[in-house]
């Protein structure tokens, strides 16, 4: 299984009980605190929080409340409260046990479900608020785990039948290399809007510094629903923007979960004891909502500023609001064909030989929109489609160079697509099979599509992926026979360089295959 898949399967059914007898919790006027916790006490505020009690699938003992108290530690010279979550590893011998989920008959957190364990080891420590929150701006203060061996993490979780999951988390640490050797510059910044990787956006960001650093960081997100300003998730760290979403946004309120988990993905459990510590967790609205009704100016200066057989480069002058622009978007008559956050967009996947008259709209967080911009009419090139970038993604070169594969990875004839080769990637409980390619000489500010053809045999996960300028994009699942992915196009970076890759995450076994991989 994948980091981003086991996270999915984490938070499946996970609070189920509580939030079908919760009421959703409105948000209230702009910049309104909806919910404060700075744990300046002696203990946990049970009006505000679940202490954890549960155990999900894997090698693990659960989240139990033995592993959760409230201290005060120094903080750069200044003595402040904190939650403490504690995390136990293999070499844990103290008293707190640990559980199993041995009767799902009974609700998520109540004791019955759950058949006390021998040992404390495996363990984690984390809390879930009592009650749901919409859409706003999520913040929480902490200091992640010191070592491997346990996930610090913060999710939003809402499920009250199944096919109705949603889900926004930041994990630490996440995925970052092929050998998934060293997170710790990472972190993992999701959404999903169903139980499946079909509706799960990951975004996998270098942070440049390590999570377990020793010090307090601010992890936040601000999250639009459509009713509070343009569907996305803007992901901060400190304060400082690191990713944007603005596909599976999820709608519905939803618990906020806060602490440590004993995940297996994320690395070995060779100490006794650890502690994440947790300053403060802060929910309020955003500005704009309702409230705002007056629209942005209208674009100026709309220009064309290049073009291919299937793409059309933009660029405009900035509008102006009382409040503030969010983004732009694109529009061929009536059909809107892209959103931006800047004054530049390319639009692509247009027909060669084509003229296409286009205009910019603007809008705010409370979704006002101006009138259109000045119109350019620009014809694509005559040439179609454009060059695979892609070196041996076919697999029918003699070998799987220049491709770059870790674990049990080969060339196998009578397993393409189109042809008789194909990559075979065999990981294993304990080994990633990875093959990945670095590939050059994109045009700076073109954009490329990557795609694929995978195969997971129905119950082996498999994913085409790309990582540009730090962030991390993938696609696929446990796909039954050979399926075509599409990963998210990007524009390419100054450097003209990107790393592509497919992989099969371990804490799997038996064999997958990908054909036809194509960059373009």
């Amino acid at each position: 299984m994948s980091l981003r898949r086991i996270a999915a399967t984490v938070v499946l059914g996970l609070c189920s009980s509580f939030t079908v007898a919760m009421s959703a919790t409105t948000p209230a006027s702009a910049e309104t605190v909806l919910f404060f916790d700075d744990f300046n006490g002696t203990s946990i505020d049970t009006t505000k929080w679940v202490p954890g009690l549960h155990q999900w699938g894997g090698a693990n003992n659960g989240v139990v409340p033995e592993n959760l108290s409230v201290r005060t530690v120094d903080d750069n010279g200044t003595n402040i409260s904190v939650l403490r979550a504690q995390a136990n590893g293999n070499q844990y011998t103290g008293s707190i046990r640990g559980v199993k989920s041995t009767d799902a008959s009974y609700p998520i957190g109540d004791p019955a479900r759950y058949t006390r364990q021998s040992t404390g080891q495996l363990t984690g420590g984390l809390v879930w608020t009592k009650n749901r929150f919409g859409a706003g701006r999520y913040e929480v203060r902490m200091k992640n785990l010191p070592q491997p061996g346990g996930c610090s993490c913060i999710w939003n979780y809402y499920e009250p039948g199944g096919s109705d999951y949603t889900e926004i988390d930041i994990e630490m640490p996440a995925n970052g290399t092929a050998s998934r050797s060293d997170w710790s510059r990472w972190a993992g910044l999701n959404s999903y809007t169903g139980p499946d990787d079909a509706h799960a956006t990951y975004q996998n960001v270098d942070l440049g510094f390590n999570n377990n650093d020793g010090n307090f960081h601010t992890y936040r997100w601000d999250w639009y629903d459509g009713t509070n300003g343009a569907k996305r998730i803007e992901y901060y760290v400190d304060g400082v923007l690191r990713a944007t979403q603005t596909a599976t946004i999820p709608v519905s309120a939803a618990q906020l979960w806060v602490g440590n988990w004993p995940a297996s993905w994320s690395g070995n459990f060779n100490y006794a004891t650890q502690y994440q510590y947790i300053d403060w967790v802060k929910i309020s609205t955003l500005g704009g909502g309702g409230s705002d009704t007056q629209a942005p100016t209208a674009p100026t200066g709309l220009t064309s500023t290049g073009r291919t057989s299937t793409s059309i480069d933009l660029a405009w002058n900035a509008s102006t609001d009382n409040v503030g622009v969010t983004g732009y978007d694109v529009y061929q008559g009536s059909t809107k064909l892209t959103s931006v956050t800047g004054t530049t967009a390319t639009v692509s996947g247009l027909t060669p030989n084509t003229a296409y008259t286009l205009t910019v709209r603007a809008h705010d967080a409370a979704n006002n929109t101006s009138a259109a911009s000045n119109a350019v009419t620009v014809t694509t090139d005559a040439s179609g489609g454009g060059t695979n970038k892609v070196v041996n993604g076919d697999f029918e070169g003699a070998t799987l160079s220049p491709w770059n594969c870790v674990g049990t990875t080969a060339k196998i004839a009578g397993q393409g697509v189109g042809g008789s080769a194909a990559v075979r990637l065999t990981p294993t409980q304990s080994t990633t099979a990875r093959c990945q390619q670095t590939v050059s000489g994109l045009t700076p500010g073109q954009t490329y599509t990557l795609k694929g053809q995978l195969h997971g045999d129905g119950s082996n996960y498999i994913y085409l992926g790309q990582t540009v300028n730090g962030v991390t994009t993938e696609r696929g699942g446990n796909l039954a026979s050979y399926t075509a992915v599409t990963v998210p196009s990007f524009t390419a970076p100054a450097s003209g360089t990107v790393t592509i890759y497919v992989s099969a995450w371990r804490q799997q076994t038996g064999a997958t295959f990908a054909d036809n991989v194509t960059l373009s």
